[in-house]
């Protein structure tokens, strides 16, 4: 039936050796970013923009900053281990 054993090498591999959850904090940021952007870009949404709403953009492009910090600092963790 459910082997827990392979279940939780699949996992083990998945989230170790795969570095699943790096990568998929890295692409989500990069997918957040490129959305925004496309968004706020588009002419009607340009000629409108408040500082407030500037500001939230700033915001999701810092997010890339913190994404790649954690991806830098687990890799100098692993790499110290």
């Amino acid at each position: 039936m459910f082997d827990s054993k392979g279940f939780s090498a699949w996992v083990e591999r998945l989230f170790e050796r795969h570095k699943l959850v790096r990568r998929v904090a890295l692409f989500w940021a990069i997918w957040l970013i490129t959305v925004v952007i496309l968004r706020v870009t588009e002419p009607e949404v340009i000629l409108g923009i408040s500082a407030a709403g500037a500001t939230i953009v700033t915001g999701v492009i810092g997010i890339l900053a913190t994404v790649i910090g954690f991806y830098q600092w687990n890799r100098q963790h692993e790499e110290d281990k």
